[in-house]
């Protein structure tokens, strides 16, 4: 791109591409300084709440002065298209740190997460929501300064009551209550920030595998297990970030406090080993039951992503915009004496005309083909490093105890029901008959 945007920023190369807008690495002529500009993409200027998000993002910016919330300079207009000038981060976000060299020291998981956990209560006690929190939106300086939480695209102010405003999510790092249809909360900023806790220590998310719509599934209806190696002190603030109940996870204040406790005691520890491709990290919860019924459809946000940065961006649409009946989609898992197993979608295609390029979309023929790996090994009984057997395997176990109990009992019947009919005893001696028309009678 040649020229100057709103007569003084030069673009000089495009260093992100993301779902609905690019992002360029550029120079203010006026002041000689490096600065990021993010402009809204061609296919976007047609879709009302994705102009709205844009600015709305630039708006909720221009409020905040922190330290790890990368700061805003300028916002206009030049023609038809919308520009925003940012900060210019000499940096690396996560999610490629993490593909290049695998899970990180459990001390620097730790601090990074602490960090994200002050900005995060930060914008909460403002009421503002991130919603799309994950390691792609973190950007570590390289001069060593505070990681910067980035991209404010979907972010939302809790004060507003907008029904009509849809839901943009990253189907990996979203909470069950947003997976069902609720808002965006600080609660489920909070689960996301779990979530990527968990993956700087593992290597990868916990419920990553199959497709989108199995991914969302598993956030309903399973629990989180911890790997072997996890550290132990680290391993409860995981558990309680990813709590199915949003009322019952902590405030990011409290997590980034919980979190400066245990950051010495992991001090010295070295990475996990990145996670094999049949390691267990999540489990059904009882009964297989999710929290609710679902009330919305996901769909894949209609302006795709066109970099591996960003796939997967999926959009909630009410259930009442769909013609065919509405199922949640079924938790892609096998009976414990099945061979591991691909994950594909198992009900019907929605109606709804966005949601028919799904298959295409991530299949491992199509754009993105990483999206639809993960042969997911279901876990035995016994041998999950690191998990607890719920109460759904006490119950199985109750049961087999049981049916083993009745067994021994009739074999016992039958074994001396036959003896008796025999005529003999279990010693084996011959039983003494009573001479035909005698009576016998029992002594004193």
């Amino acid at each position: 791109m040649t020229g100057l945007l709103n007569g003084r920023y030069r673009l000089d190369a495009e260093i992100a591409r993301g779902a609905i807008g690019t992002v360029w690495s550029g120079l203010d002529t006026g002041t000689g300084r490096a600065v990021a500009v993010k402009l809204l993409r061609p296919e976007a200027l047609s879709q009302p709440d994705l102009v709205r998000n844009f600015v709305d993002e630039a708006e909720i910016l221009a409020e905040l002065s922190h330290p790890c919330i990368v700061r805003p300079i300028e916002f206009g207009r030049e023609a038809d298209q919308h520009v925003f000038v940012m900060e210019l981060i000499d940096g690396e976000d996560l999610r490629r740190r993490l593909r290049r060299d695998g899970p990180v020291p459990p001390a620097v998981a730790v601090n990074l997460i602490a960090q994200l956990a002050n900005s995060l209560a930060y914008l909460h006690e403002r009421g503002i929501v991130h919603g799309d929190v994950k390691p792609g939106n973190l950007v570590v300086p390289a001069d060593g300064g505070p990681v910067r939480l980035v991209d404010f695209g979907v972010a939302r102010r809790l004060h507003r009551t907008d029904e009509a405003r849809a839901t943009h999510a990253t189907p990996e790092y979203v909470s069950p209550e947003v997976v069902e249809g609720a808002s965006p909360s600080p609660a489920s900023d909070v689960y996301a920030m779990g979530v990527v806790l968990f993956e700087l220590l593992c290597g990868r998310s916990p419920f990553k595998g199959g497709t989108p719509l199995d991914v969302l599934a598993r956030h309903r209806q399973c629990t989180v297990v911890p790997p072997a190696g996890l550290p132990a002190q680290v391993w409860p603030v995981i558990e309680h970030c990813m709590e199915p109940d949003p009322a019952r996870r902590p405030d990011a204040r409290a997590i980034g406090q919980r979190l400066r406790r245990v950051e010495s005691s992991v001090a010295g520890l070295p990475p996990l080993p990145a996670l094999a491709e049949g390691d267990v990290t999540w489990w059904p919860r009882p009964n297989g039951r999710s929290r609710g019924q679902a009330h919305v459809r996901w769909v894949p946000l209609e302006v795709a992503p066109v970099s591996p940065a960003y796939a997967g961006r999926m959009v909630a649409l009410p259930v009442m915009e769909f013609q065919g009946p509405v199922s949640a989609p079924p938790i892609s898992v096998a009976p414990m004496s099945v061979p591991p197993i691909s994950a594909p979608p198992t009900s019907a295609p929605p109606s709804h005309p966005a949601a028919a390029a799904l298959g295409a979309a991530y299949s491992a023929g199509g754009p993105w083909p990483r999206a639809a790996a993960g042969r997911l090994h279901m876990p035995e009984i016994g041998v999950m490093a690191g998990a607890r057997i719920g109460s759904d395997g006490r119950s199985r176990r109750r049961r087999l105890i049981a049916v083993c109990v009745v067994a021994a009992f009739l074999m016992l019947i039958t074994v001396v029901s036959g003896v008796l009919l025999s005529g003999g005893d279990t010693s084996g001696m011959p039983v003494p008959r009573v001479p035909s028309g005698t009576s016998t009678v029992a002594g004193p």
